[in-house]
């Protein structure tokens, strides 16, 4: 009984070596080697025995990690599934029983094997001190360059926790959902085709800025998520008989008062609404601008040849009609060129809003599929900083990608 219990022991460790240089030979990128016992063993049978000499492993270098450039988020956390589990087939030992048994203390590592000690980890980075001194070293008004690459070591963590190199594997909180790593590969991977969770992720970051940086975008205007037009327009469709008297809902009027939590300003003072609308039967993004003061809706396209016109304006004309009845509703725009005659009596209804495309010598085009949604934001961002479109376009495509992965993974509100 003392020997089938020895014989179990060995080859209970025999089986836990071989999978911890299994293990270890994946963290290394290297194929896995079986267990080989080392020096006369080698030619001896390798079924263990009462009278066969003890099995020496020979293991593999401990994994090194270069994590010198590593720079966490701010609430990062190690993962709980870092500590190994038991394996299912092992024999679980207490302390009494080991103690019951003859076990011999080993005074020292056996005759041909190393004791390696694991390379201790610097304490990480994280990026509210690596932040700190870029804070410190800025003067005077932010000036933001959009075709800036994302910053090199913030990107290069990112790309260690994506392609699982960091054990961390928690969703990361985007303040619109949780983002995955599958969330972020559809928004790094050129011509990947955006949902709108990416959008609206995008979407409340930029109001954020917004509302923290209000001197950098220059136009006052208010950058909706994805699902506010067409919650509008559902409101809109409902209505039956004489719309210009109808009543706004108090969710939709919420929006127009303004959300606070989601960084939704008030639209009063606002001059620009905009948002990213879906075409569905195209499966195409377009950034639309709804310009308050010259009462007319501005598109900004792409891919101008995957839409024909009369489909365009079949897209925009309900939001033409909406949008002015939604403004003049506010009762913060009775000024307004075209609501205050109707507000006098001298016209008899209100206008619907002008609408149509931006040229393509103004919005440059695509030459491939999939970057609508990334064009779209970009025009957004632009316009909010009153810039001009003429360098978005392909070849920038990667460094907005790379640049808004970052951002959102690290909810950069600076640049």
């Amino acid at each position: 009984m003392k020997a089938d219990f020895k014989r179990s022991q060995k080859e209970m460790k025999n089986l836990i070596m071989d999978q911890i240089a299994t293990v270890i030979s994946l963290l290394q990128k290297q194929p896995s080697e079986p267990t080989q016992p080392s020096g006369p063993a080698q030619q001896s049978d390798p079924t263990p025995s009462d009278t066969a000499e003890p099995l020496q492993t020979v293991h593999p270098s401990p994994p090194t990690y270069d994590d010198d450039d590593d720079v966490y988020p701010e609430d990062w956390q190690p993962d709980a599934c870092d500590v190994p589990s038991t394996p299912a087939n092992a024999i679980v030992i207490s302390a009494g029983d080991a103690r019951s048994q003859d076990v011999e203390e080993l005074q020292g590592p056996p005759d041909g094997v190393e004791f390696c000690r694991l390379r201790r980890k610097r304490k990480p980075v994280f990026l509210n001190d690596y932040t700190a001194g870029k804070k410190k070293q800025r003067h005077g008004p932010v000036v933001v360059d959009t075709l800036k690459p994302a910053d090199a070591r913030l990107l290069k963590f990112f790309q260690k926790w994506i392609t699982y190199a960091r054990d961390n594997g928690r969703p990361r909180d985007v303040h619109t959902g949780e983002a995955t790593r599958s969330w972020f590969v559809k928004l790094m991977v050129l011509n990947e085709w955006l949902e709108d969770d990416q959008i609206d992720a995008m979407a409340h970051l930029l109001r954020r800025r917004r509302t923290l940086y209000p001197e950098v975008y220059t136009r006052k205007g208010v950058v909706l998520d994805t699902s506010a037009p067409q919650f509008f327009s559902m409101f809109w469709n409902m209505c039956e008989g004489d719309r210009s008297k109808m009543k706004w809902d108090e969710s939709v009027m919420s929006y127009v008062q303004g959300i606070p939590h989601r960084y939704l300003p008030c639209w009063e003072k606002q001059e620009y609404i905009y948002f990213v609308l879906h075409l569905p039967k195209e499966r195409h993004w377009v950034a639309v601008e709804v310009d308050i003061e010259n009462w007319e809706i501005i598109v900004y396209d792409s891919d101008i040849g995957a839409t024909v016109e009369a489909a365009m304006e079949s897209y925009l004309k309900p939001y033409s009609e909406l949008f002015a009845n939604l403004i003049r509703d506010s009762g913060y725009f009775q000024y307004n060129n075209y609501v205050h005659p109707v507000e006098l009596g001298d016209l008899s209804q209100l206008l619907p809003l002008h609408y149509r495309r931006a040229t393509s010598e103004v919005v440059p085009q695509t030459n491939s599929s999939g970057n609508c949604g990334m064009y779209a934001m970009e025009h957004i961002e632009h316009l909010m900083l009153d810039r001009s479109l003429e360098h978005v376009h392909d070849d920038n495509m990667l460094t907005f990608r790379h640049r808004w992965c970052v951002d959102l993974f690290y909810q950069n509100l600076t640049w």
